[in-house]
């Protein structure tokens, strides 16, 4: 089970118009913002509306002093087009900012980026005028950046967030204050005036709010590009799990058990937050997600069919039954298992959704897996499960979760549950897993605690490989399966790259499941397992994934095989002990995972560059059959495992024209471009992936030399939020055509 405790670690990160490198967010040419991320573990809170007002200045004030919690301080000028600077640590010689981790070296002679970019020192600069009180720390250390690197977000304690950009000799700035109206920055005293119209230093200086960029709306007679009907091609679901975290139920049967293995269950109990009343009760989960219940399969997850407080370390003979358990859906008590299952489909689709999902161990009830213990013989599971597909077939069911159980590591025995679906019941799709731990190819050494290893799923034991490889060969879905964070990224980009060539090799159908990673798998035509809730502040990205898969249905690996640049990138993060459910990589340092820099299906890899000099994204392009075209720019494991997902600004280039196709966008980036070969006029038309309607965005975006370039500006001036505690990455669809 994975409950995904790194999905809160998206918070700060998800409304960037552009994250960051070196504890900087970079803007776009013309300085237009709409959004930011605070960084080096800033207020949060602060950054959802940094938004509101943009501050303009000369670069004649030529010294600025900025804080980096209590702990850090950062003192910058500019002189002609250099920008120079001093670097304070206070309590070590080593500090992370956002992606970034700084060590001094050569007793303070250089200053080395984790991505091993040096800084070297220059001569000392003389104290800021204003900032005389500061001088002391400051002094000694100067750090030199190109003027290319246009913005900067500063944070001066946690509850006052700058961010500024450079254009043409100005500076401007957006001012996110929190707290009290005055406050004290090095020498000075800000105080906002006129309701946050004006910022008066206390030496009468006024910065002047300037007017910020418009939202984007829709006009009349705007086109809705999305199609408005659900899809049934793409198998979504939404499954309970991480939700029966917070299931309403006795706390006594809710208490701690034992675990059968590592990340059994997530939580201790949490197999028992599931019951009718909490899935179909008066605002029961049945009832959630409006507008994209259709498209999703509701797939109710371990614990629907044994008893409350099972102890599955002590015993596993109560699982694989595929009956509803009488105490959970007392409702259904005297029915056969077939009529049960129909009612609570009937229920499902009565809602709106697609229809029930089940999840199901690999194993007949009465097994126990323990040593000695008979286990089932092939002919016999056959005949089981037998039974359970015309169960299914009776009741409408047509999705199967298959994850962990006695049988879980015998490929032959899931092929068995295919092939029986395939004969029987051809409309039931079942998904296969192979369950391992959420790490790809590292070990821990329990004597010294070191880790070691690849950190590829390639790296991991043979007999993972080779089960992959058996279960690939015959499933209509199979699922990466469970990850932690922070790496939940570039674990899962890494075994969907090792399963498609793998599976490309073998001719297999089969279509990958990148489970809660939903913007991804729409942007590689897989299919998604959402596992957010309602506490999550990422759900519009569900409901943007489920309608781009109107768009863009999955498609089989074999129809449309991965490729990628060649290239890879290494996340390395410190991993908190607390809030990971898998407990050998809770609080352990230097926890790295490796994936492909690049994956595209059916189009030559995009051509990204980082637009700050720092580091990339992980960039995910598809060209589907029918002519949409789709690109993610997908986040990075930040340094620690307190610190949100990062996602650096990248200029990403595509080669394959935009006339008259729907493009998907997902994520942030600086800009993205495409071919253009009309030589007349063209309108582009952009959508918020969760609206009904188009915006037109023409003069919002570049027409030259052939190309098309958007600003990721404009996906943020787009954006809808459903509310402030929304994160959703940016998601959009938009349409070239010529008028």
């Amino acid at each position: 089970m994975n409950p995904k405790s790194r999905l809160p670690a998206l918070l700060a990160f998800a409304l960037a118009l552009l994250a960051f490198a070196s504890g900087d967010v970079f803007a776009t040419d013309d300085g237009d913002f709409t959004a930011t991320a605070t960084v080096g573990g800033g207020d949060a809170g602060a950054t959802a509306i940094i938004t509101k007002y943009e501050w303009r200045m000369t670069r004649g004030a030529l010294t600025s002093v900025y804080k980096f919690h209590p702990d850090y301080t950062w003192e910058e000028s500019w002189r002609g087009e250099t920008k120079t600077g001093r670097w304070q640590p206070e309590g070590g010689n080593g500090v992370s900012i956002g992606h970034f981790r700084f060590e001094l070296e050569n007793n303070g002679a250089q200053l080395r980026r984790s991505d091993k970019q040096i800084w070297k020192r220059g001569a000392a600069l003389a104290s800021a005028a204003g900032a005389a009180d500061l001088a002391p720390q400051l002094a000694g250390f100067e750090w030199r950046l190109a003027i290319g690197q246009n913005t900067s977000v500063y944070i001066f304690y946690s509850d006052h967030t700058w961010e500024e950009n450079y254009k043409h000799g100005v500076k401007g700035g957006r001012w996110r204050q929190t707290g009290a109206k005055s406050f004290s920055v090095g020498a000075f005293q800000f105080h906002i005036e006129d309701n946050g119209a004006a910022l008066r230093r206390s030496d009468n200086k006024i910065w002047q709010r300037a007017a910020a960029p418009a939202p984007l709306a829709a006009a009349a007679g705007a086109p809705d590009i999305v199609p408005a009907a659900s899809s049934p091609a793409t198998p979504n679901y939404w499954c309970t799990w991480w939700s029966q975290a917070d299931g309403r139920h006795d706390k006594a049967v809710r208490a701690a058990v034992a675990l059968a293995f590592d990340g059994d269950q997530g939580n201790p109990g949490q197999r028992d937050g599931l019951n009718e009343e909490i899935v179909f009760g008066k605002n029961g989960w049945a009832g959630d997600w409006p507008g994209v219940r259709g498209d999703l399969f509701l797939v109710l997850d371990d614990g629907w069919d044994v008893p409350y407080g099972l102890d599955s370390a002590k015993s596993r003979a109560p699982f694989g039954s595929c009956i509803p358990d009488d105490t959970r859906w007392p409702s259904l008590s005297g029915k056969t298992p077939a009529q049960k299952l129909k009612l609570l489909n009937d229920r499902a689709r009565a809602a709106g959704w697609r229809g029930l999902g089940l999840w199901l161990a690999v194993q007949t009830q009465g097994e126990t897996g323990k040593p000695g213990d008979p286990k089932t013989s092939l002919a016999d599971f056959t005949a089981y499960w037998k039974e359970r597909v015309l169960w299914c077939r009776e009741a409408g069911i047509e999705y199967w979760k298959a994850d962990w159980g006695v049988h879980n590591h015998e490929p032959e025995f899931r092929r068995a549950m295919t092939a029986l679906a395939r004969q029987y019941h051809p409309a039931l799709i079942i998904e296969h897993a192979v369950c391992m731990p959420p790490i790809n190819g590292l070990s821990l050494d329990k004597n010294t605690g070191k880790i070691t290893g690849g950190g590829r799923f390639e790296n991991n034991p043979k007999r993972y490989l080779d089960e992959a490889a058996a279960t690939l060969a015959f499933s209509d879905v199979l699922r990466t399966y469970d990850i932690v964070g922070p790496t939940v990224k570039v674990t899962t980009l890494d075994r969907a790259a090792h399963f498609a060539a793998t599976a490309a090799r073998l001719g297999s159908p089969v279509i990958l499941n990148l489970e809660d990673s939903v913007c991804e798998a729409a942007a590689l035509a897989c299919s998604f397992g959402a596992m957010r809730g309602r506490r999550s502040a990422l759900k519009n990205e569900v409901v943007a994934a489920a309608r781009w898969a109107r768009i863009a249905p999955a498609v089989p690996v074999v129809k449309l095989p991965f490729v990628t640049n060649g290239k890879t990138l290494r996340d390395t993060s410190d991993f908190s002990k607390v809030n990971h459910w898998y407990q050998v990589t809770a609080g352990k340092k230097g926890v790295y995972q490796t994936a492909p820099a690049v994956i595209a299906r059916g189009l030559p890899p995009p051509k990204v560059t980082s637009a700050c000099g720092g580091g990339l994204p992980y960039v995910l392009a598809t060209l589907h059959p029918n002519g949409a075209l789709a690109v993610c720019a997908a986040a990075r494991a930040p340094a620690t495992g307190t610190d949100p997902l990062v996602t650096p600004p990248a200029d990403i280039e595509v080669d394959v024209e935009c006339i008259n196709r729907k493009i998907g966008l997902f994520g942030a980036f600086n800009t993205i471009s495409f071919p253009l070969s009309a030589k007349g006029k063209i309108r582009v038309w952009a959508q918020d992936l969760i609206k009904d309607q188009a915006v037109d965005i023409t003069n919002e975006v570049r027409a030259e030399n052939a190309r098309l370039t958007l600003p990721g500006a404009v996906l943020q001036r787009l954006r809808a939020r459903a509310s402030a505690a929304d994160l959703s990455m940016p998601a959009a669809v938009v349409f070239v055509e010529i008028i």
